[in-house]
């Protein structure tokens, strides 16, 4: 006895009309039936390990660049990526959100962090008599004092603090 299919596979994922086509060498005989095909397996993502920079030059963040994969046993899986590849990251830690969806509706995860540092400024020591930093103003101050203004990062606070000289 040989059994065929009209059309022969293979099917994609859905419902299928088929001929059934038995014949034993003598007599054939035909049915209309049909073929379900159910994608039953997940896609896989893939991310990236978490990722550290500094600050953009003069900027209070970074624009960070990586990829993200994903596969499916079919085609067409999509990938949502929260924020995207190319985003300004701010200052700080962001977590970054990936799903990978088939065609199914079926779904795999993954998260990695995007953290950017605050790339420290220089450190300022002076002598002065008087220092103006826009509406504050320290002074005067005595000869035998250091002024050490510190910037924590660009995007930061400015800490200012005034110690005795080394003689």
């Amino acid at each position: 006895l040989q059994l065929r299919l009209d059309p022969p596979g293979p099917y994609g994922v859905g419902v299928h009309q088929v001929q059934l086509i038995a014949f034993d060498g003598a007599f054939a005989d035909t049915c209309i039936t049909q073929i379900t095909v159910e994608d039953t397996a997940p896609p896989a993502i893939f991310c990236p390990g978490n990722i550290i920079v500094e600050n953009d030059s003069g900027l209070c963040g970074a624009t960070v660049m990586f990829s993200v994969g994903a596969t499916d046993n079919c085609p067409s899986v999509s990938k949502s990526i929260i924020p995207s590849s190319g985003t300004f990251f701010p200052i700080g830690t962001t977590t970054v959100e990936c799903i990978a969806t088939d065609q199914s509706g079926l779904k795999d995860t993954c998260k990695f962090t995007v953290t950017v540092n605050d790339m420290p400024a220089a450190i300022y020591r002076l002598n002065a008599d008087t220092l103006q930093f826009s509406s504050i103003k320290l002074g005067p101050l005595p000869d035998s004092e250091i002024v050490t203004v510190e910037n924590i990062g660009r995007c930061g606070n400015i800490d200012i603090a005034v110690t005795e000289s080394a003689a």
